[in-house]
């Protein structure tokens, strides 16, 4: 009788990982800025690690419904070269389908040998790669600037980068750890991943450990504002795993992101 029960809460403890590593959660974000007319939508996508639990339909199902204006990602979409490239692709090739710009930069699990043929097939995809690059255009009548830091973050190589912004200005880092100490007070809103949200998180406390931030971490998940004039950081916990598909009261996610105008 104990090893029946005892194996019937192991199972029901795989199950209910396998869920929170394939059921997604939409995570919304408003941020306003005086340098906005109206609204912009954002989506961003981080740490997918090409986890092959989620269902790409229903994902391109709910991004649609927000009708966002580019798709971001974070970083870590890919969970290093000794997997298939087509874990990732195959998400990029989905999300295509809604013909809207795609932003990238790179994360830890993205660099080393084969990182030269997944730049290639992301650029085919029609994703614009930024590698400490500065990438601008209009949404909305907006003028924008996406700043792409490559990883790892390098002060010296983003003040320069930071100088070349006009407009309002997103900044996309795939961890926020370094950059968090080289803010300049200009940016609208940094995005962020690589924490994964601790993975394992405790009611009430929240992460227990999380890459780069370490145990009980202040910068695990959701909306910080830091620096003097408190910029908007968004440390997006992901929609995937690496090494194990583990986690615990943290079910993957995604974020769509709404940055509002507001009067001078």
């Amino acid at each position: 009788m104990i090893y029946s029960l005892i194996g019937l809460v192991l199972f029901f403890g795989l199950f209910y990982l396998y869920l929170q590593s394939k059921m997604f959660t939409v995570f919304h974000v408003n941020v306003q800025s005086k340098k906005v007319q109206g609204e912009l939508r954002l989506i961003q996508i981080t740490d997918y690690h090409g986890n092959p639990w989620i269902d790409l339909e229903k994902l391109k199902t709910s991004i649609l419904a927000f009708k966002p204006d580019i798709l971001l990602f974070t970083g870590d979409m890919q969970d290093n070269f000794d997997v298939p490239l087509e874990r990732s692709l195959r998400l990029f090739r989905t999300l295509r389908e809604l013909n809207l710009p795609m932003v990238a930069v790179l994360g830890n699990h993205e660099q080393g040998e084969g990182k030269e043929q997944y730049e290639e097939a992301l650029k085919a995809l029609g994703v614009k790669l930024l590698k400490n690059e500065c990438y601008q255009g209009k949404i909305r009548g907006n003028l924008f600037t996406i700043i792409g830091m490559d990883h790892p973050f390098h002060a010296s190589l983003y003040t320069p980068l930071m100088r070349q912004s006009t407009g309002y200005t997103l900044v996309l880092c795939h961890a926020s750890k370094l950059i968090r100490e080289a803010v300049t007070g200009e940016e609208g809103l940094i995005l962020t991943g690589h924490t994964h949200g601790g993975q394992g998180r405790i009611p009430g406390i929240g992460a227990v450990y999380a890459p780069g931030e370490g145990f009980f971490p202040k910068y695990d998940k959701g909306l910080y504002h830091i620096g003097e004039k408190r910029i908007p950081l968004y440390v997006n916990s992901g929609l995937g795993n690496t090494f194990l598909p583990l986690r615990a009261f943290n079910a993957v996610a995604y974020a769509q992101i709404r940055i509002r105008g507001e009067e001078e």
